[in-house]
């Protein structure tokens, strides 16, 4: 019997962009349910590191390494869409905000 560490099994598994949309998705759901955004930063740096390194991540989305990892780790609080987008789109994936807006007549 082999024995395959969980990381190593993740990482094979997330260099496939089905799985990573499956995997950043979940991330996704679990943060509707508990408000922790964090987890799906945590979620994107399995993702990238499945497939390139930090360093070479941050140079192909041009960002700060240090920004990024900061970021990656949920040690920056709330990062704005333009840099959530920048981190998402570099992995060639795309994402859809839906915004709803009710209006509520004044009353008299």
């Amino acid at each position: 019997m082999t024995n395959i560490k969980f990381n190593d099994y993740l990482y094979d598994n997330l260099k496939a962009p089905e799985y990573q949309r499956k995997w950043l998705r979940q991330a996704v759901v679990e943060y509707i349910n508990n408000g922790n955004y964090e987890q799906i930063f945590s979620d994107l740096e399995d993702v990238i590191k499945a497939n390139t390194t930090i360093t070479e991540y941050a140079q192909k989305v041009n960002m700060d390494r240090v920004q990024l990892t900061k970021i990656l780790r949920g040690k920056t609080k709330a990062p704005n869409l333009a840099t959530i987008n920048r981190i998402i789109s570099g992995l060639g994936l795309n994402y859809e905000l839906k915004c709803e807006i009710t209006l509520q007549p004044k009353s008299a």
